[in-house]
Protein backbone atom coordinates (compact mmCIF):
# COMPACT_ATOMS: atom_id res chain seq x y z
CA UNK A 1 0.00 0.00 0.00
CA UNK A 2 1.20 3.25 -1.49
CA UNK A 3 1.56 6.62 1.46
CA UNK A 4 -1.01 7.94 -1.58
CA UNK A 5 -3.65 5.04 -0.67
CA UNK A 6 -3.17 4.74 3.05
CA UNK A 7 -4.20 8.72 3.23
CA UNK A 8 -7.23 8.07 0.67
CA UNK A 9 -8.18 4.90 2.81
CA UNK A 10 -8.17 7.51 5.98
CA UNK A 11 -10.47 9.98 4.21
CA UNK A 12 -7.04 12.29 4.15
CA UNK A 13 -6.97 14.38 1.07
CA UNK A 14 -4.01 16.56 0.69
CA UNK A 15 -4.25 20.45 -0.76
CA UNK A 16 -2.09 22.08 -3.06
CA UNK A 17 0.96 23.27 -0.91
CA UNK A 18 0.44 26.74 0.29
CA UNK A 19 2.62 29.51 -0.36
CA UNK A 20 5.59 30.22 1.91
CA UNK A 21 5.85 34.09 2.53
CA UNK A 22 8.78 34.03 4.97
CA UNK A 23 12.50 35.01 4.89
CA UNK A 24 12.43 31.81 6.99
CA UNK A 25 12.66 28.26 5.24
CA UNK A 26 9.74 25.87 6.19
CA UNK A 27 11.81 22.41 6.97
CA UNK A 28 15.28 21.51 7.03
CA UNK A 29 16.57 18.31 6.47
CA UNK A 30 19.55 16.91 8.82
CA UNK A 31 20.50 13.45 7.69
CA UNK A 32 17.53 11.50 8.06
CA UNK A 33 15.71 13.64 9.94
CA UNK A 34 12.86 16.59 8.73
CA UNK A 35 12.56 19.29 11.19
CA UNK A 36 9.69 20.97 9.88
CA UNK A 37 8.34 24.64 11.49
CA UNK A 38 5.80 27.31 10.62
CA UNK A 39 2.45 24.96 10.70
CA UNK A 40 -0.79 26.83 11.34
CA UNK A 41 -3.50 26.28 9.15
CA UNK A 42 -6.50 28.39 9.02
CA UNK A 43 -8.87 26.65 11.15
CA UNK A 44 -12.96 26.68 9.57
CA UNK A 45 -13.86 30.50 9.62
CA UNK A 46 -10.26 31.12 8.17
CA UNK A 47 -7.99 32.46 11.05
CA UNK A 48 -5.28 31.46 12.67
CA UNK A 49 -5.74 28.80 15.23
CA UNK A 50 -4.32 31.22 18.35
CA UNK A 51 -5.01 30.55 21.52
CA UNK A 52 -4.24 27.37 24.14
CA UNK A 53 -6.10 24.22 25.02
CA UNK A 54 -8.05 24.44 27.64
CA UNK A 55 -8.33 28.70 27.74
CA UNK A 56 -8.93 29.48 23.98
CA UNK A 57 -10.22 25.90 22.46
CA UNK A 58 -11.70 22.48 23.97
CA UNK A 59 -9.55 19.43 23.62
CA UNK A 60 -11.51 18.27 20.67
CA UNK A 61 -10.53 21.55 18.45
CA UNK A 62 -6.91 21.26 19.71
CA UNK A 63 -7.12 17.64 18.58
CA UNK A 64 -8.94 19.38 15.35
CA UNK A 65 -6.01 22.20 15.06
CA UNK A 66 -3.33 19.49 15.51
CA UNK A 67 -4.54 17.11 12.83
CA UNK A 68 -5.24 19.71 10.04
CA UNK A 69 -1.18 20.68 11.24
CA UNK A 70 0.07 17.63 10.27
CA UNK A 71 -2.25 17.51 6.97
CA UNK A 72 -0.74 20.74 6.29
CA UNK A 73 2.67 19.70 6.73
CA UNK A 74 2.06 16.28 4.50
CA UNK A 75 0.52 18.88 1.50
Amino acid sequence: MTPEEKLKGLGIELAEPSTFHSAMAPGVITGNLLYLSGATPPNRNGTPWNGRVGETYSVAEGYQAARECAIQQLS
